[in-house]
Parts: C-alpha cells; sequence; structure tokens
C-alpha cells in the first residue's frame, strides 16, 4: 500500500470525525480532557496500523478501536483499584512504599496489556497458575474443564507473552 493515500484518508478522517470521536468519549468518560486524550490515542492507534482504503465505514472503524481502547482502561482502572485494595487489608507492616506500589502497578498494567488480547478463560487459567500459585489439577478442577484444555491454553498465553515481547506478528 502507498503511504501518501493512507496518510491523506487518515487526515481526511481526522478532520471529519475528530470532533464526534472526542464528543462520544465525553458521554462515556465524563471529562473533556481525557476524551481529548483518548480521541488522540484512537488515531494513533490508526496511524500504526493504517486502514485500508476500502473502508467503507470509517466511523465504525474508529468505534472498534475505541472500544478496545476503553476496555483497556477500565481493565487497568480496575486493576489498580483491586490491588489498592488488596493493600488495604494489609497489616501497615506489610504494605509496600510508594516507590514499590508503582513498579507494581506498573508492572500489573503491562500484565494486564498482554493479556488483553486473549480469550478470558486463557487470561484467567494464567492469572490462577501464576498469582493465586493454583496447580494445573487445581486450575482444571477450579473452573470445571480437562486438564489437558489447562495445559494447552497455558501454552497458548505463553506463546502469546512471547510473541508480543519479541514482536512477532499474532
Amino acid at each position: 500500500m502507498n503511504p501518501a493515500p493512507s496518510l491523506s484518508l487518515i487526515d481526511i478522517w481526522y478532520r471529519t470525525h475528530h470532533h464526534w470521536l472526542v464528543s462520544r468519549f465525553k458521554r462515556q468518560l465524563h471529562c473533556a480532557h481525557q476524551a481529548a486524550d483518548f480521541a488522540q490515542d484512537t488515531f494513533v492507534r490508526v496511524m500504526q496500523r493504517p486502514p485500508q482504503d476500502s473502508v467503507i465505514e470509517p466511523r465504525a472503524y474508529l468505534s472498534t478501536i475505541a472500544h478496545s481502547l476503553l476496555v483497556n482502561y477500565w481493565r487497568r482502572l480496575e486493576l489498580e483499584r483491586s490491588y489498592l485494595s488488596a493493600l488495604q487489608t494489609q497489616e501497615q507492616t506489610l504494605v509496600p512504599d510508594q516507590e514499590r506500589r508503582l513498579i507494581a502497578l506498573a508492572e500489573l498494567e503491562t500484565l494486564a496489556e498482554m493479556l488483553a488480547g486473549l480469550p478470558d478463560r486463557q487470561s484467567n487459567i494464567f492469572l490462577l497458575a501464576r498469582l493465586d500459585g493454583y496447580s494445573h489439577a487445581e486450575i482444571a478442577q477450579h473452573l470445571n474443564i480437562s486438564l489437558s484444555t489447562v495445559q494447552k491454553d497455558l501454552l497458548k498465553v505463553m506463546q502469546h507473552c512471547y510473541a508480543l515481547k519479541h514482536g512477532q506478528p499474532q
């Protein structure tokens, strides 16, 4: 694909749909600044993977990207809330300092981003194994699935994470 038509197409989309996209984000986030940031992030994603000239409904295309950004954002917020809630239940002597909390949150966010493209069952299996320390047999029993399904799903998660880390296509 010739980059010039893609950039001009993105420019047209930006001029035509940016205001609509900001308005859509405002309704969902209730914050004009966040809405503007998310709209920009949407177009950054479009620029990273330019659309084909054959996209008939640009708003549907942009909506899909916008939805993905919001889901990841909400997932990160929930992860942060869960982490902070867990910290509140710890004895004060076990609560990490601010620097360690920020490092842990960054690591949790990275983990959430890596797992974002996976089916829920695979993500849950990975989290049960790595964070909760469940054995493969315990996971199979807990989720009422076979041991081989647990093992296959863990392998798929590891392959997915390896591919992301090494920039290989999925």
